[in-house]
């Protein structure tokens, strides 16, 4: 199948008194500054550069995405990227064509089926995401502030566009009624506007995106695409005294708001990609699209049309989505550079062969994951998981044969790992411990050696037996006969929880093969000394915790009960406290 993506003209305006950064204008005559805040760690910079464009402060931009946007600029983009344009003439307006493969064109249907959401739609940069996505062919749900506002802005003939009121400002309860649950995804281009209201920024660019993504969140939308803008980390970025840095936090510590929000985002648990745009222009694009790390440009500008194009590229495209880091990269895209599509990042599952692995390895499918399925033999493998589908690879990876191997078997194009590993019961009393603990400590050392930083453990109830009076428990005493299988288990995870990585231990009660029935129990550690659950709720678990930000360095208990209420998973991982 062939996509064909087309840019469109820009609207030509220019003040050389104005600043225009993230969908906003400042006047070079700014109010006194606030006292700063320390602001969070965490950064990505990005910008495009113009020779021909001379501004009286270095212009700058800053594109974040947490996972891997094109395949034509690298199999390994970090979370945060950067745009840089220099003199050429991509996406000018000419049309381009891309080969798609078969299983981004179903992603792309699926897009295409719900609206897309776009927050200050009316704005310079919002204005031309609403178009852009008009001309490829989306519906999309227009948030404005002022209605009429938008009747003179936006088509009002176009049958696939929605215009709604929703201000950012007013809390994400009316964000949700007006996002509504027939939208699947959200742009957020906002951007306060200059003036001398200190706070705007912090009302728009961190409390409106906070807002935003709550809504997302109550709503079940699981994908969100922010414009921010570069040099938001700049003080970590040694930029200090960085006149760009300073004019912009000047009004209201803009750029500390935006990072504040970034973060935000960066924890919630969504599919984010966060772009972060150098110096906004109105004119049309004139250079080449370049990407770097988060944290690198501190300077350059690029077109609004082409911040628009890279945002719904993001959408449409499995590689921009997630939050996982790659290598750092800078590349220029020239107009015959075809970008092949590629997965995205993988989620390894050790013992994908296993009764509870292999029904992990098929709802993550089922979820649109791509998935690298570890197994100790690929035959047994062939026979037992899925042959046909583009989004599996099929590794050998047997975790007693230690950590180097291992993290071959996973590499850098995973950035997840969930363990379902159990050994075979036979005559080999050593067998819990090559296992459940010498192998699952592979795993973990995999995983530090090459910065995969999330972990998902399948371990068991009474695994801590002795220390909750569960010393005579039949269960307790059953399951240690075999080589003390239970002591083994909360070795490991005392290793894991020590080793620094994000982990999530699911420890449930009695594994059955049957369907679910029932609801899900969830308690904490330490607390369920019976019960039962079925495989393919724990496979359900698992997954959810590896999307839900609740779930982060946490060790669970999980059972089913006829009589239980129905709870959300945001509400389960939510009720348990970490330790």
């Amino acid at each position: 199948m062939k996509l064909q993506s087309h840019s469109h003209s820009a609207m030509a305006c220019n003040d050389s008194r104005l600043f225009r950064l993230g969908g906003q204008e400042i006047s070079r005559n700014p109010p006194l500054p606030l006292t700063l805040r320390k602001p969070p760690r965490r950064l990505c910079t990005v910008h495009c550069s113009h020779s021909n464009h001379s501004l009286p402060y270095p212009p700058l931009s800053i594109f974040k995405s947490t996972s891997k946007l094109f395949s034509a600029i690298s199999n390994s983009l970090p979370n945060i990227m950067s745009f840089l344009t220099s003199d050429s003439t991509k996406m000018e307006g000419s049309d381009f064509t891309e080969e798609v493969t078969e299983a981004t064109e179903i992603y792309i249907n699926t897009i295409g089926k719900k609206k897309i959401f776009v927050a200050g739609a009316t704005g310079s940069t919002g204005k031309r995401i609403v178009e852009r996505l008009l001309a490829k062919g989306f519906r999309v749900k227009a948030g404005v502030r002022d209605l009429d506002k938008a009747k003179t802005s936006l088509p009002q003939d176009n049958p696939a566009l929605q215009i709604v009121k929703a201000d950012v400002t007013e809390g994400s309860a009316k964000l949700a009624d007006a996002i509504s649950d027939d939208s699947e995804a959200v742009i957020c281009a906002t951007g306060c506007r200059s003036g001398w209201d200190l706070y705007a920024p912090w009302k728009v660019d961190n409390l409106g995106t906070v807002n935003l993504v709550d809504a997302c969140r109550k709503l079940g939308v699981k994908r969100f695409i922010l414009v921010s803008s570069l040099l938001v980390n700049g003080a970590a970025m040694g930029q200090i005294l960085n006149p760009a840095y300073i004019f912009l936090n000047v009004f209201g510590l803009t750029l500390i708001a935006k990072l504040r929000a970034e973060d935000y985002i960066r924890e919630s648990g969504m599919n984010y990609t966060i772009i972060r745009p150098g110096g906004l222009r109105n004119e049309p694009p004139t250079g080449n699209l370049v990407m770097e790390p988060e944290d690198t440009l501190y300077e350059g500008t690029i077109s609004r049309d082409q911040v628009a194009e890279v945002a719904i590229e993001a959408l449409v495209r499995p590689q921009a989505s997630y939050k996982m880091e790659g290598d750092e990269i800078i590349e220029e895209i020239t107009e015959t550079t075809q970008t092949n599509v590629v997965g995205k990042k993988k989620i390894f599952v050790a013992g994908a062969t296993g009764n509870t692995g292999k029904r992990i390895v098929e709802q993550l499918l089922a979820k649109g994951f791509a998935v690298k399925a570890g197994v100790r033999n690929v035959e047994k493998a062939k026979a037992s998981l899925p042959q046909d589908n583009p989004a599996l690879q099929i590794v050998k990876a047997d975790v007693t044969e230690g950590s180097a191997k291992l993290a071959e078997a996973i590499s850098d194009d995973s950035e997840a790992v969930i363990c379902a590993t159990g050994f075979s019961y036979g005559w080999d009393l050593f067998a819990p411990w090559k296992v459940d603990n010498f192998g699952t400590v592979n795993l973990v050392e995999a995983c530090r050696k090459l910065g995969v930083n999330r972990f998902i453990l399948v371990s068991s109830i009474l695994v801590n037996g002795a220390a909750m009076g569960q010393i005579l428990n039949p269960a307790y005493i059953f399951l240690n006969v075999f080589g003390l299988t239970l002591i083994a288990k909360l070795q490991a995870e005392q290793y894991i929880r020590k080793s620094g990585i994000n982990y999530t231990i699911i420890r449930p009660g009695g594994l059955k093969n049957d369907p679910p029935t029932g609801n899900l129990v969830m308690e904490p550690e330490d607390t369920l000394s019976d019960g039962s659950i079925s495989r393919d709720l724990v496979a359900e678990v698992a997954i959810e915790a590896l999307v839900n930000p609740e779930a982060s360095y946490k060790v669970v208990e999980i059972v089913s009960r006829p009589d239980a209420p129905k709870r959300s998973y945001e509400d389960l991982f939510g009720s348990i406290k970490q330790r």
